[in-house]
Order: structure tokens, then sequence, then C-alpha cells
């Protein structure tokens, strides 16, 4: 599949494929013991999220002199008006609603009909790694090809589900693919799980994380495998394939959600996207 998926779109997307040794040289936790050739790209990027929700509105308020709020709720959205929980009323030509998995406080008829549901993932990180040592780029392997459309063009991918099917039906159920990242602290991010409905429970399941990690250890080996820090996540997923859901309720007002699991990929394109809308007063994806 990594094969086919390279000489389709390795030129567009700057990926090659290399061979096992130099995979381990360029990640030198893989396991050796069945590793025999990986998808490898020199230019993905990654950022810490617990430096980015605070690094962010600082660069917009410092940088660009964006006004940010805190500690208020948008209880109300209309045409050239936002009205926020504190009694404060925000004026504007155009208001755009993020509110990521809230579907209740604004908009709950438009997102009865948007086609949406809730996701939950769980996540896992180790401590600092020892002495040092560096992962290298992030890393994936097999049951990820599964869950991101790229792959779906793939003449194996029914081959591979039919053997993940009989291997690990269970990973399938839960939709847990592994990904591993460090950050420049040393830690490494794991994860992640996947269970879908619009009610989602609070609790993490120690059964799901032990599943995570046991896949982790078929490909990657670790210093310090310990886990230090355990969350969970959940994000607005569309029910009907869809990568974005945009509409328009009301003149200036605009909602954007949906991008699932992509969002740190997905958002600056798409805000940039929707913008050009804005001002053009229609939006189409790609437009």
């Amino acid at each position: 599949m990594l094969g086919e998926f390279q000489s389709r779109h390795g030129e567009e997307f700057g990926a090659r494929m290399i061979n096992a040794a130099d995979a381990r040289r360029i990640c030198p936790g893989l396991v050796e013991d069945g590793l025999r050739a990986a998808l490898w790209s020199p230019h993905e990027l990654s950022v810490d999220p617990r430096q980015a929700i605070r690094a962010i509105p600082m660069y917009l308020r410092e940088g660009l002199g964006v006004t940010t709020v805190f500690g208020a709720l948008a209880n109300r959205v209309e045409e050239g008006r936002v009205e926020l929980s504190d009694g404060r009323v925000i004026e504007c030509e155009v208001a755009v609603v993020c509110s990521g998995e809230d579907f209740q406080t604004l908009f709950p008829r438009e997102f009865e009909d948007s086609g949406l549901t809730r996701c939950k993932l769980q996540m896992m990180r180790t401590p600092a790694q020892p002495g040092g040592w560096r992962l290298g780029p992030h890393v994936a392997a097999g049951l990820t090809l599964l869950h991101y459309k790229a792959f779906e063009a793939s003449s194996t991918l029914a081959a591979l589900r039919e053997r993940m099917e009989r291997e690990r039906p269970e990973y399938l159920r839960w939709g847990i693919h592994v990904l591993a990242s460090q950050n420049e602290a040393g830690e490494v991010a794991i994860g992640d799980t996947h269970e879908y409905g619009m009610a989602v429970e609070p609790f993490c399941r120690e059964d799901l994380d032990q599943l995570v990690l046991r896949y982790l250890g078929t490909f990657l080996h670790l210093p310090e495998p310990r886990v230090a820090e355990r969350w969970m996540g959940v994000y607005a997923k569309s029910t009907m394939g869809a990568t974005e859901y945009v509409r328009s309720p009301k003149p200036g007002v605009w909602i954007v959600n949906g991008v699932g699991g992509m969002g740190m990929t997905l958002s600056f394109g798409l805000a940039q996207e929707v913008w050009d809308g804005v001002d053009r007063g229609s939006w189409e994806p790609g437009a």
C-alpha cells in the first residue's frame, strides 16, 4: 500500500519509500523485527497543543491587533451582534461560529440537520525520554492506513482490512490506530481511539489504552514507555464523509465546524477559504 501511495502521490507530497535500514537510521526506536520499508516525508510539522492554545491568542493579540475575550460565553448571535453571558454585546459585520462539539448553545436546529456527531478519543503521554533520546519523525503503522481517506484508493486496502478484521477485530471496533510524536521536552504523545456518538462518557477506558500500547509495541520501542498523563478529547465529525461543515444560517453569520480529527492540519487553509467566501457572499469547498 505504501509503495502504491508513493507512486501516485509521492511527488506531490514530497514523500518517498525508504528501506528498513534507512528507516531505523531516521527513527532509531523502530522495531527491527518485521520492518521491511517505510514511507517517509521530510515536510511534516507539528505543534504542542499545550503551547499552541496559549501562544495563538497571544500572537493574534500582539501581532495582528485581535481582541480576545475570555471568561464569557457567546449565548446569542444575530446579524451584526454577538451577545455574551456577562451582558456585553459585541457589534460586528460578520460573526463566525466555531463551537466544536457544542451543538446546543448556538443554532441547535441547524446542527440537528448537519450530519455531525461527536467523536471521543483517548490519548497518553510518556515522561521525557532519558538521555536526550529523540524519536525523530512522527510515526504510524498499518492501522493508520485504514483510518485516513488518503489511502482509500489503494488496490490492496480491502486485503489489509480483511487481515485486520481477522487478526485485530477489537482495534477496528474501537477505531484504534496508533500514532506517536515527541515534543521539545522529550515527552512522547501516543494515541488514539475513536468512539462515535452524540452521548459521550467522560471516563477513559484502561482496556482501550492497553490496546493502543500493545500495538505501539509491535513497531516502536521507547526507552521510557511509562505513561505519565492520560486525557480524552471530543470533536465534531461528519457522518457523511465531508471534511467540513460550513453554513450561513442567517445574514452575516457563518457556522464553521466538522473538520474532525484533521483540524490542526486543515484549519488555516479552511479559515482562508471561508473568509474568502465571506468576502464573496458565498462559499464552496476548495473555492
